[in-house]
């Protein structure tokens, strides 16, 4: 018999003195933060689990060095979309970015690139062939918003989808990217060339 087990998580706050030092709370218990991760008292910064969100340790570690810089006399705004996701599972799952329905109601005309992975050359011989690359890009610029991979390796290949949106890469700059032959790397550069409209191993699109 098979079973998944799901626990929730909740941001350990109580008992700091933060209302009394004057920090807003969120009704979960989160720390409120602006985009800077300043607190509603000047000077007071919160990373991590404590502010709610996705509640990752890579998350956490980013948030810290922002924060040190901006309490340090800096002003930059946190990118929280550019928070890549991973799931340990047989096959991984990555993530980074936003989905074609998130996309869809922040108003973008959206467009969608994937690759299977029985196509690609380590999958097959490894036998790994369970899984598939999905980029999401804006139709007119082909700017990539969204990066969703399922398969062997995930976790590894979603940094490179981070760094794509990090620079705000289009799908066709993705696509002319050269990797070595043959590496899981490559269904990141073969879903760029499905989402350019100029797919190599994939039937036309209709």
């Amino acid at each position: 018999m098979e079973k998944v087990v799901i626990s929730a998580r909740k941001p350990n706050t109580a008992g700091l003195g933060l209302r009394q030092a004057g920090v807003r709370l969120n009704e979960s218990g989160s720390i409120d933060i602006d985009a800077t991760l300043q607190t509603s008292v000047a000077g007071i910064y919160a990373v991590g689990d404590s502010t709610g969100g996705w509640m990752n340790s890579h998350a956490a570690s980013a948030m810290g060095v922002a924060a040190a810089e901006n309490a340090l006399g800096q002003s930059n705004d946190f990118p929280f979309d550019l928070i890549p996701r991973g799931t340990w599972t047989f096959p991984q799952v990555g993530a980074v970015g936003l989905t074609e329905e998130e996309a869809e109601k922040r108003g973008f005309e959206v467009e969608v690139g994937d690759f299977p992975y029985p196509v690609n050359g380590l999958a097959m011989s490894t036998g790994e062939v369970d899984g598939a690359v999905k980029i999401i890009m804006e139709a007119d610029s082909q700017e990539v918003l969204g990066v969703h991979i399922v398969g062997a390796n995930a976790t590894e290949l979603v940094g490179e989808a981070v760094m794509a949106l990090q620079l705000e890469c289009t799908a066709d700059e993705l696509a002319h990217t050269i990797r070595v032959h043959p590496t899981f790397s490559e269904a990141m550069m073969d879903a760029g060339r499905d989402a350019a409209g100029w797919a190599l191993y994939l039937p036309p699109k209709s």
